[in-house]
Formats: C-alpha cells, sequence, structure tokens
C-alpha cells in the first residue's frame, strides 16, 4: 500500500509538473521552484510553522469535542475516527525505528513534495501561460 501511494503521488503530480515544464523551458528543475540547498533561516521558519500547526490542530480537535453535537453523531464520529486510526495502523509498520523512517518518507515527504511541486508551481506555470498567451 505504501508504494502504491509514492507511486501515484509522483505519477499523478510530480512528473506531469516536470513534463509540462521541460515544455516550457530548459531548465525545468528551477522553473518548478526546485533551487538546491535549504537556508538556515527557512529550516527554523519551517520548524516554527510545524509547531504551530501541530498546536492550532491539537487545539481545534480539543474544541471539536466540546462542540454539542447530537449523541448520535457522536457515535457515528466516533465510529469513523476508530476505523480512520485501524487503518492507518494496517498501513504503517512500526517494528523498528527503520520502518518508522521509511514510513515517514513513504507517507508524508514523498506526496508532499510531489503535491507541492504540483499545486505551487506546476498550476502557477500553466496559469501564468495562458493568462499571457491568451491575453
Amino acid at each position: 500500500m505504501q508504494v502504491i501511494q509514492t507511486i501515484s503521488a509522483i505519477f499523478g503530480f510530480l512528473i506531469p509538473t516536470l513534463f509540462t515544464a521541460s515544455r516550457l523551458s530548459w531548465s525545468p528543475i528551477k522553473l518548478t521552484g526546485f533551487k538546491g540547498a535549504i537556508a538556515g533561516k527557512d529550516l527554523i521558519l519551517t520548524i516554527f510553522i510545524i509547531a504551530a500547526g501541530l498546536a492550532l490542530s491539537g487545539a481545534l480537535g480539543y474544541f471539536t469535542y466540546k462542540l454539542p453535537f447530537p449523541v448520535d453523531w457522536r457515535i457515528a464520529f466516533d465510529r469513523m475516527e476508530r476505523n480512520y486510526a485501524e487503518t492507518a495502523a494496517g498501513i504503517i509498520s512500526l517494528d523498528s525505528v527503520p520502518e518508522l523512517f521509511i514510513s515517514i518518507i513513504v507517507l508524508a515527504l514523498v506526496p508532499a513534495i510531489c503535491e507541492e511541486a504540483f499545486f505551487r508551481e506546476g498550476c502557477r506555470i500553466i496559469y501564468t501561460v495562458i493568462r499571457e498567451g491568451y491575453g
């Protein structure tokens, strides 16, 4: 399942973006926004954004439990959350630390990079070319 998700992210997001960029420029990697090494301040900002996102996610989760939903809705939500947790646990095998890192790379890092390339740069490139080409 992990391999299928990684392959679908690469073929669904990254390859079409790079193909389109290669048709528009002699340097498609540069056109799509991949510029090389990350600067130290960018890394610190990224860590700060991740920490803020985790805090916000936890706060929203807490407030969600405080909302006055009807009892049957709450039972249905709990059942869906339990099913999701079981499915996620089935996808991820965490028998050792290397398997944890492989799972993080395969389930989080590769799809995130591919989707970021597509939505941030790929869509921008296509929009800019269409806008400038057609008026």
